[in-house]
């Protein structure tokens, strides 16, 4: 059960990588890339649609989802009360403050 757990909190930082490229490829359209991801947004939703499908059917018997989902919740709450006072205490920022793209990648 805890690598059912672990790979469910894969998929959910995946959807939200794919959604990331999704908004930075709207903020930021004419910004150089290394690479454009082909037919936009399309692999992107459809990689979204498969990655929920399986976050919901993740488990091999329906006793354990609830398990699963009870594990994935903890440590996503955990992991967002770390990343909430590294951001608030050792970065010294606000939470959700807009960054320019070139203080980011210069970061």
């Amino acid at each position: 059960m805890p690598i059912i757990s672990g790979t469910t909190c894969y998929l959910l930082a995946y959807i939200i990588t794919h959604i990331d490229l999704m908004v930075l490829r709207k903020k930021y359209p004419n910004y150089p890339r290394s690479y454009k991801s082909p037919l936009f947004p399309l692999p992107q939703i459809i990689g979204i649609a498969g990655m929920v499908y399986a976050f919901i059917n993740n488990s091999p018997t329906p006793e354990l989802r609830l398990n699963v989902f009870i594990n994935v919740a903890i440590f996503i709450g955990v992991t967002a009360v770390f990343a909430f006072c590294w951001v608030k205490f050792k970065i010294k920022k606000n939470l959700f403050e807009p960054e320019a793209i070139e203080q980011a990648i210069k970061d």
